[in-house]
């Protein structure tokens, strides 16, 4: 099934990842999805994107439903894209769905973090390695012209930030935290590894990356590069405060609760990092000495450098001409 109406639509899928202002960059989205409709540019804000990026009315295959009751899994594995049968009828679905709302729009832009891995695989030392839910967007790349977007950050704030999120839902015995910082000041992980990977699992798209530090100053020019369209130059969206790092203290406290209900310990997390936010008297959360915090910015320095001499990558320089 091709998507040919019209035939020169474009597809512009911002991947995360997770903790690097993409529930900022979604929200500003969804706050211009009308404007940009009328310019021609379809945006599918976030809380019905992820739904339909969850692919439940794809069904799995006998063997994979048989998996996944075995293991008594509640949700579509990642695993399950593993199957080009599988990664291809979601494409199928992805593209017959966002045809018929798209309409006569010549861009369609999307954004799910989730696409890149969930969360927890962060912890499981998978996340770099690349989803297999990337596997969709290479069949989508053969039927429609892809762009993919990612903003990366030093692990050395990246991982917290994630540790502070995943403890929302999880409780710590099962994110093994510790395990994690040990195994990174190892063997740091490499962001350039994942854009490897996802140019690998999706080979026709272009990548565009940019880091995390430079959406506080240029998110009008991140949106400007999705969407394709002048931006409005608006500093007024505030900023999410449900996805904000907490203090050091919070996550102490947060650690110790052993509340695996996922809605009732989300509650309980949230009213403690509203209690004990950031500040000069309670700082950050720091699991990384400054001789690793040091080692971790050189090796994402070197991996910026690495993916800037990627074939069909772009590593976004802003301020320069």
């Amino acid at each position: 099934m091709v998507d040919d109406a019209p035939a020169t639509r474009t597809w512009h899928i911002h991947l995360g990842a997770h903790k690097t202002a993409t529930t900022h960059l979604q929200d500003a989205l969804s706050a211009r999805k009308d404007a940009l409709q009328g310019d021609g540019v379809f945006y599918l804000p976030h809380a019905e994107a992820r739904p339909l990026l969850q692919f439940r009315d794809v069904p799995l295959s006998p063997l994979m439903r048989l998996r996944r009751r075995l293991a008594g899994e509640t949700w579509w594995p990642d695993r399950a894209f593993g199957s080009a049968r599988h990664a291809r009828a979601c494409a199928t679905e992805l593209v017959s769905v966002i045809g018929a709302r798209a309409e006569t729009a010549h861009r369609v832009v999307l954004s799910e973090e989730n696409l890149l891995g969930r969360l927890r695989s962060v912890f499981t030392g998978d996340y770099f390695a690349g989803s297999p839910r990337l596997n969709l967007l290479g069949d989508l790349a053969t039927r429609v012209p892809v762009h993919l977007y990612l903003a990366v950050r030093p692990l050395d704030t990246f991982l917290p930030s994630a540790y502070a999120q995943a403890l929302r839902t999880l409780p710590a015995d099962r994110l093994n935290f510790p395990e994690t910082v040990a195994r990174v000041q190892a063997h740091p992980p490499s962001w350039a590894d994942l854009a490897q990977a996802i140019c690998d699992r999706v080979p026709r798209a272009h990548l565009t990356i940019w880091e995390y530090g430079a959406y506080a100053a240029h998110g009008d020019a991140i949106r400007r590069l999705i969407t394709g369209l002048p931006g409005d130059d608006d500093p007024s969206d505030p900023r999410p405060t449900r996805t904000l790092s907490p203090s050091a203290r919070a996550i102490h406290l947060a650690e110790q609760l052993p509340e695996a209900d996922w809605t009732k310990r989300a509650a309980r997390v949230e009213r403690i990092y509203g209690d004990h936010p950031r500040s000069d008297r309670e700082g950050p959360h720091r699991p990384f000495d400054a001789a690793a915090r040091a080692r971790l910015q050189a090796a994402y320095r070197d991996d910026l450098a690495r993916m800037a001499r990627m074939p069909r990558v772009r590593v976004v320089q802003f301020g320069e001409a």
